[in-house]
């Protein structure tokens, strides 16, 4: 009698080790699960040091902040962690601090879309049993904000990082007193208008072109007018000061074109002897020198002071 019950209490009990699962089991062991994804932000690469430890990355969409950690991935795929280190209107610098897979990292370059996380990454790590490589890794807090390996030029991979001015053309417009003539044919000053475009041809060194132009009313005699066209080249170097200011030591040529079309048709032979020969005295080639400064308004806008042989000028710059 008491085997009867036994026999088919221990076929039961074997039947239930061997095949029952456990509920967790079952959810690990599904293939057809379909995993989580978070709303990843496309950017992209506009420049990478020459070290590879800051990106200059887009933030176009506004999805991240100064202070961040970021992951970059490519097609899902985690390649790198970074800290936003710098962030400049639409344009971010991220320091590296992760590298997940360094031969992904590697193919990494400028003009390329990546997608951006902001925050946790752990859902998109690379999984436990998968070899992961790491070229480097922060070792304390301090190197987070470490501004010493923030350079300047990793923040644009085309700018040397001694460069006063990190961009390269200036577009400048002003109002200027130069050597001239009053109505009665005495030297004086004249209000010249002028415009002028500087070019960084390498670092802190500037070429520029100067264009200024005025009228010199009744010379070279009564009756008539004299317009002035004031041509010049100059080669700048640009010294950093304080308070946001840029001192620019200049030398350069100048060239002074005169235009009266009146000047020596006076009947009377005397006085058109003068008046050519005081239109003539306002042709000038010669060298000049002198000193440009500029303090920064908002960012890429400079109010410009010249002091100079040529000209007492001051006036708005654009840097773009």
């Amino acid at each position: 009698m008491l085997s009867r019950i036994l026999i088919p209490l221990f076929i039961l009990i074997l039947s239930t080790n061997c095949f029952s699962q456990s509920v967790v089991d079952s959810f690990s062991d599904s293939s057809n699960v379909d995993e989580r994804t978070y709303d990843l932000a496309v950017e992209t690469i506009m420049n990478v040091s020459e070290s590879r430890r800051i990106f200059l990355i887009t933030n176009n969409q506004d999805s991240y902040a100064r202070g961040d950690f970021i992951t970059i991935l490519l097609e899902q795929k985690p390649i790198a962690r970074g800290l936003v280190a710098k962030l400049n209107a639409q344009i971010s610098a991220v320091k590296i601090t992760k590298i997940y897979s360094l031969e992904l990292f590697n193919s990494l370059r400028s003009s390329m879309e990546v997608q951006i996380l902001r925050g946790d990454d752990s859902f998109y790590r690379l999984k436990k049993d998968e070899k992961k490589e790491e070229e480097f890794q922060i070792e304390s807090e301090e190197d987070l904000f470490d501004e010493a390996t923030i350079l300047d030029a990793d923040m644009n991979a085309e700018q040397n990082n001694k460069q006063v001015i990190k961009n390269d053309n200036l577009v400048s417009f002003g109002l200027g007193l130069v050597d001239g003539y009053d109505e009665g044919q005495n030297e004086a000053k004249n209000q010249q208008i002028n415009f002028s475009y500087s070019y960084q041809i390498d670092s802190n060194i500037w070429a520029e072109f100067y264009y200024g132009q005025h009228t010199i009313k009744e010379y070279p005699t009564s009756g008539i007018d004299t317009a002035i066209q004031n041509f010049a080249l100059r080669a700048k170097y640009a010294i950093k000061g304080p308070f946001y200011t840029v001192f620019m030591p200049y030398f350069g040529y100048q060239i002074i074109v005169p235009d009266s079309p009146g000047a020596g048709s006076n009947e009377d032979e005397e006085i058109a002897a003068l008046e050519l020969k005081r239109f003539e005295e306002l042709k000038e080639s010669k060298p000049i020198a002198g000193v440009t400064m500029l303090k920064r308004l908002v960012p890429g806008w400079f109010v410009k002071a010249e002091v100079g042989t040529d000209i007492l000028n001051v006036g708005l710059t654009l840097e773009f």
